[in-house]
C-alpha cells in the first residue's frame, strides 16, 4: 500500500446525494440517476468524507470505532476509496488544491439537497441540519438569502443579480466571490448539489 494514497484527501462528489441509516447508507448520483447501496462501514467512510481529513486519519477514526488494528482500517478504507473514486462518489483533493476558490461556473445551477432542515433564528441567518450526515451549518443573513434561492435549482448569475438587487451598493465582484464561497462550502459539505452547465 503506497503512503500516497494513505496521504490521500477527498471529498464527496458534489453530485452525490447520501442518505445514512443504522445498517448502512444508500448513495443516489444525480449525474446518472443511479442509486447504490453501502453496508455500515461503507457508509461510515464516506461520513467522515469532509475534504480535511487524509485516508489514515479517516482510518484510524474508524479503528477506533470498531475497534479493530489501525493496519486492516487502512487496508479497508484504501480499497473503499478506490472503489468510490471507480464508481464517481467522491473526488481526490490534490495538494495546495483550493476546492471551493472559482470552481463554479456562473452557468451551472445549484440546488440545496432532499431532506435538508432549515431552522431561521431572528435577523442573524439560521441552521441547516443535514439528516443524512447529522452536520449543523450555522448561515449568516447573506447565506440565507442565498440558501432560499436555491429551493427549485438557479443558476449562480440569477443568485448572483438577485444579491446585488437585495445588498445594494455591494461591489458586483465582491457579491460573486461571497456567492461563489457560500456554494462552494455548501457542496463540498454535502448541502447543496452542483448542477454543472450542459
Amino acid at each position: 500500500m503506497s503512503s500516497e494514497m494513505t496521504g490521500s484527501i477527498f471529498r464527496l462528489n458534489p453530485q452525490v446525494w447520501i442518505e445514512s441509516f443504522d445498517d448502512g447508507a444508500i448513495v443516489f448520483r444525480f449525474e446518472n440517476y443511479q442509486m447504490t447501496e453501502l453496508n455500515t462501514t461503507a457508509g461510515a467512510v464516506l461520513i467522515q468524507t469532509d475534504g480535511a481529513r487524509n485516508v489514515e486519519q479517516v482510518a484510524s477514526a474508524l479503528a477506533e470505532q470498531y475497534e479493530i488494528p489501525l493496519t486492516e482500517a487502512v487496508e479497508d478504507v484504501t480499497a473503499l476509496y478506490q472503489q468510490f473514486l471507480a464508481q464517481k462518489i467522491v473526488k481526490r483533493i490534490h495538494p495546495g488544491q483550493d476546492v471551493n476558490a472559482g470552481v463554479i461556473p456562473t452557468s451551472a445551477s445549484c440546488r440545496s439537497n432532499l431532506g435538508i432542515v432549515l431552522r431561521e433564528e431572528d435577523k442573524s441567518g439560521g441552521y441547516l441540519f443535514n439528516p443524512a450526515t447529522g452536520r449543523v451549518k450555522f448561515v449568516n443573513i447573506t447565506g440565507l438569502f442565498i440558501w432560499k434561492q436555491l429551493r427549485d435549482g438557479q443558476k449562480i448569475s440569477a443568485i448572483v443579480d438577485a444579491a446585488q438587487t437585495a445588498f445594494e451598493g455591494a461591489p458586483a465582484a465582491e457579491i460573486l466571490a461571497d456567492v461563489q464561497a457560500f456554494l462552494g462550502d455548501m457542496i463540498s459539505s454535502g448541502f447543496v448539489s452542483l448542477i454543472e452547465p450542459v
